[in-house]
């Protein structure tokens, strides 16, 4: 009976040990745990084959997550590098007022704002958001 109870609770430390973390509900993040401000600290933008470093260039993000799915922030674009349309002169200062949305990890921008934010799938790595999409942007949380 103790070989039989032995090869029971082996099998079932290997199987928790083989299990997927990602769906362990420890291991799902919480609106507590994104709330805050977050700032930009690399932007780059990838358009064929070209890597466009828009952080160095002064593009900044901030972006305020509030535990009632209310969001605050700013997407700043300065007049450099030819970036901004013919019709557009000057800086451009965009604010991101507005409400996300937050499941399994990933969360979306809701908003009106037609700009790579909303249309990018932002995810979280400790203290850190990020997105990989057409922009490939961190914010860290401060």
């Amino acid at each position: 009976m103790k070989h039989f109870l032995k090869i029971i609770i082996s099998l079932f430390l290997i199987i928790s040990a083989c299990s997927d973390n990602a769906t362990d509900p420890q291991n799902t993040l919480k609106i507590e745990d994104i709330v805050g401000k977050y700032s930009s600290a690399e932007m780059t933008k990838a358009e064929n084959g070209v890597v466009t470093d828009l952080y160095e260039i002064g593009v900044r993000l901030e972006i305020i997550l509030n535990s009632d799915y209310t969001m605050g922030g700013t997407f700043f674009v300065p007049d450099t590098l030819g970036l901004l349309e013919e019709d557009m002169e000057g800086d451009i200062l965009v604010n991101l007022n507005g409400t996300f949305s937050f499941a399994e990890d990933t969360l979306k921008i809701e908003s009106e704002m037609d700009l790579f934010i909303r249309d990018a799938n932002w995810f979280f790595d400790g203290n850190k958001m990020y997105t990989e999409d057409f922009i490939h942007a961190v914010l860290v949380k401060k």
